[in-house]
């Protein structure tokens, strides 16, 4: 961050301000007895079981699970980024205008879920890089606990979870994260030193420090100390491991702690107010502009009553006395302490009442302050250039006035940053409003200053309507796409070959993200993803365009040629220009589309005969595949190397590679053409999926054929043996039948990775079988691996309505209403 003396920001911890403990006196009070608790039982709304969440399991070495970590997952978890989320708290970061560090935000969800967006230039989003997000990601490396408090400071953050322990990243120039030396942190490290055998209830940030406080009331503190601010002395101009404040006020129990740009107020369990730091606009009520490196009691008698709150801003302070009276001291050159400063002085050195309101709580920005009444209404005062007061202008206030709530729903916690606002009502829906240059306010494409409270749309629940995932092979990481229900297109997991398209080449991301290239004006319908490719087709002003990236060796792109190098976003395939596709699937290296008029088109690797066109020669550029002239095909599909395809007669046919007998032609040579399936004839295929080395038919009535490769079980019939023709999977109830849709590719309910197997049933229950040694069959008994050679019910997805399924060389992932402990 550097030491900029002149950036003061606003952080906000919890359901405080930048300066807030984030507890009533009563909550203070339980904390003293008791460990918080989080509920998730009533999370998941009415609306929000209607929409179709993603789970996910298996090996996750590249993030291709989504779940925002790297870690091998057993039985199915939920994808936050598309679960609905109904959000508790809030906390806004950053700098003020004369800084680089503009704003970023953090919202807590009502199960302990933090999710982060806005400007990540050290990191202080905690996603694991440095990459802006302008809307929301979780933050899945806090896997010890579930989250109760948050506070941002300029460019790091601070979180305690419900066991009581402290985790921070980002910026870490002055110690401010508390690990003991001065190195970034891009994703949440534990805070240990002498806070290891302390239960934390509150934290709150300065510009470069931090202060916590503990079930007994003490309060510890790190990082910058270049103003007093840390309350220990000026001994050391930094601290990087957490110090006990002690000094006059050792042996005081304290019940609210905040920190200001750089000084910092706690008030005590009997009613007193003590202040330390930085003192050059009087901002800490001691009647003078003089620095304290240690606590000293503000002697003012606040109308004789007890103090209950402390918020501090960027260079003011403002406190909450028991009878609601608010009192504001120090800067006040925005109009930011509430009053009319008479003789035109910019501070004032003591505590003075707001004569015109009285309120519940009390929040301070950094050139802002604020105040909830009982009724829930919301009064706003102070500095306004960027439209962080939400009053629809950005004109300061120097009093008072009335912060309008959207639907008149009242807001259940608000939280002003250095140049913008955070505020959740009390549905659980989340606005922002102020500067948004970073993405700070979580509006995705808009980064445009906003005015007026404005709806976070993100937050909810984000109906996934289709998923593909790709990686044949269990040494190579695959990646994954997912689609939802309002057209956002989503990419996460292995980019070693730009396959995610976002432009770059890296490691990937184990969260998902916005792949912004395929949405507006394009309408995607359909997805397919192979073992370092990716293709969909997408419809703009109803002509439907195909795009492929990724790497070209085998001519996969279908671009005519074959590029030295990969195409890192999605690029049009200009001989499918105005072929209207139904359906697509992809193979380790080659491409099968479908077109509305039953015209089967391959190109790309054919060195197994798997484009079906006779010879072994690749193809740079779509082809139709000629012995379909005659006959209409409904079906198509993509194993590694082989191809299939059902025509509306029902016949099925094969082609392509053939030494595990997954062609189903009874015997095992490799066909360059394709090849009647003669064990199918006579059945009405409704769906034909295709596995690394296996393949998958269900019928019209439900009954579910397999054959070829087994020697993990895969195919079902309780056995490894090999199966050179279909063979009825027995034991498995009805299968469920594809979902018709007109516009957009639905999920399949059945799936084949290299080595399992997955069917969801007409009863919305998925059965899996096959190999299972990184968890992808979502069996939490199965803890060494073992393989399943016959289908069995995924017993943690029972009751979530399961709807479709997709798999890869060792995950799965699954679309599902989620039952009520599902919840974020």
């Amino acid at each position: 961050m550097g030491r900029v003396l002149l950036i003061s920001f606003l952080f906000c911890l919890l359901g405080a301000t930048q300066g807030d403990s984030g507890h009533t006196p009563d909550e203070a009070e339980a904390k003293a007895t008791s460990k918080p608790e989080t509920s998730t039982k009533d999370v998941v709304t009415k609306k929000s079981r209607k929409a179709h969440s993603l789970f996910a399991w298996g090996r996750n070495n590249a993030g291709q699970l989504g779940l925002g970590h790297l870690n091998e997952v057993k039985t199915p978890e939920i994808v936050s980024t598309f679960a609905a989320k109904e959000m508790r708290r809030v906390a806004a970061g950053g700098a003020n205008e004369n800084s680089e560090l503009d704003g970023f935000s953090l919202v807590i969800s009502s199960s302990g879920h933090l999710f982060t967006f806005g400007c990540n230039t050290h990191g202080q989003l905690g996603v694991g890089d440095k990459v802006d997000r302008s809307s929301m990601v979780p933050v899945n490396f806090l896997v010890n606990g579930k989250v109760t408090q948050v506070a941002a400071g300029a460019a790091f953050a601070v979180a305690v979870t419900g066991e009581g322990q402290v985790y921070s990243w980002g910026a870490n120039d002055e110690g401010q994260l508390g690990h003991g030396d001065l190195r970034e942190r891009v994703q949440p490290e534990l805070v240990a030193g002498q806070l290891s055998k302390e239960e934390v209830v509150a934290v709150s940030t300065g510009i470069a420090h931090a202060l916590v406080m503990t079930k007994e009331g003490s309060i510890f503190t790190w990082g910058s100390n270049t103003r007093g601010q840390l309350g220990i002395g000026k001994q050391v101009v930094r601290q990087t491991t957490p110090v006990h404040i002690q000094g006059a006020i050792t042996g005081i129990k304290f019940v609210w702690v905040a920190t200001g740009g750089f000084h910092t107020l706690a008030a005590s369990r009997s009613g007193e107010v003590y202040c330390w730091g930085s003192n050059d606009y009087g901002q800490l009520g001691l009647g003078d502009l003089e620095e304290r490196p240690t606590p000293h009691a503000i002697l003012h008698k606040f109308t004789r009553s007890k103090i209950t709150r402390v918020a501090a801003g960027g260079r003011h302070s403002v406190a909450l006395t028991e009878q609601g009276d608010i009192f504001t001291w120090g800067s006040n050159d925005c109009g930011q302490l509430g009053y009319d400063n008479k003789g035109g002085r910019k501070y004032v050195g003591y505590p003075k009442r707001i004569e015109t309101i009285r309120g519940s709580r009390i929040k301070a920005g950094h050139s802002m302050s604020l105040a909830v009444l009982p009724s829930g209404k919301v009064f706003i005062w102070g500095c306004n250039r960027n439209g962080e007061l939400g009053l629809g202008d950005v004109a300061s206030r120097s009093a008072p006035h009335i912060l309008p709530a959207p639907s008149n729903i009242p807001f259940s916690d608000i939280c002003p940053g250095a140049n913008h606002v955070l505020a959740n009502n009390k549905k659980g829906e989340l606005f922002a409003w102020g500067k948004n240059v970073h993405g700070q306010l979580g509006l995705a494409f808009n980064t445009h200053s906003e005015l007026k409270p404005t709806l976070v749309s993100s937050v909810s629940s984000t109906d996934v309507v289709s998923v593909v995932t790709g990686g044949y092979a269990y040494e190579y990481q695959g990646h994954t796409m997912a689609l939802t229900a309002a057209g956002k297109l989503f990419t996460w997991g292995w980019n070693a070959f730009g396959q995610l398209g976002l432009g770059t080449i890296d490691m990937g991301s184990p969260t998902p993200t916005r792949l912004f290239a395929l949405e507006q004006p394009y309408d995607v319908v359909h997805m397919a993803v192979g073992q370092y490719n990716s293709m969909v087709a997408a419809q703009k002003k109803g002509s439907t365009h195909v795009f492929t990236w990724g790497p070209n060796y085998n001519g996969q792109l279908g671009h005519k040629f074959m590029e030295l190098g990969p195409i890192l976003q999605p690029s049009k395939v200009e001989a499918l220009k105005g072929k209207k596709i139904i359906m697509m699937s992809m193979g380790y290296s080659h491409m099968m589309v479908l077109t509305d008029d039953g015209v089967v088109y391959t190109w790309g690797n054919n060195a197994h005969g798997q484009l079906g066109t006779g010879d072994g020669k690749e193809r740079t550029k779509p082809t139709p595949v000629s012995v379909f002239r005659a006959s209409k095909v409904k079906i198509v599909a993509c194993s590694q190397q082989s191809s299939f395809a059902v025509n509306e007669a029902g016949v099925t046919f094969a082609w392509g590679y053939n030494e595990n007998f997954e062609l189903g032609l009874g015997e095992g040579t490799n066909r360059n053409s394709p090849q009647i399936v003669k064990g199918m004839a006579g059945m009405n295929i409704t769906m034909l999926i295709a596995g690394g080395y296996h393949t998958i038919a269900v019928t019209d009535e439900g009954d579910l054929y397999t054959w070829g490769g087994n020697q993990y079980g895969q195919l079902g019939h309780g056995n490894r043996q090999v199966y050179k023709e279909p063979q009825k999977v027995e034991g498995l109830p009805q299968i469920l039948q594809p979902q018709q849709s007109s516009k957009v590719q639905a999920l399949p309910p059945v799936a084949a990775g290299t080595w399992h197997s997955c069917a969801v049933t007409v009863d919305k229950e998925v059965y899996t079988w096959g190999r299972g040694n990184f968890g992808q069959l979502g069996h939490a008994d199965l803890k060494d691996g073992s393989d399943q050679t016959s289908p069995r019910k995924v017993d943690a997805m029972t009751g979530s309505a399961v709807a479709g399924v997709v798999a890869a060389a060792s995950h799965t992932m699954v679309t599902a209403v989620p039952s009520t402990h599902w919840g974020m």
